[in-house]
């Protein structure tokens, strides 16, 4: 049982995580084949990411 792993490819992985580049790469590549104006876990994975907030004055 080979149990080896390339450490620089878990801690990429894992930076971009913790960046939110997955996030990010969702977004970008659904922006343009989905109806953003009613997909509702879209506009929840946008917003989360660009912190958009409503209703503040």
């Amino acid at each position: 049982m080979d149990m080896s792993f390339d450490i620089s490819k878990v801690f990429q992985e894992r930076l971009a995580s913790s960046m939110g580049l997955d996030k990010y790469q969702y977004i970008m590549e659904q922006v343009s084949i989905t109806n953003v104006a009613v997909d509702t876990d879209f506009q929840r994975t946008f917003n989360g990411f660009y912190i958009v907030r409503r209703n503040e004055s």
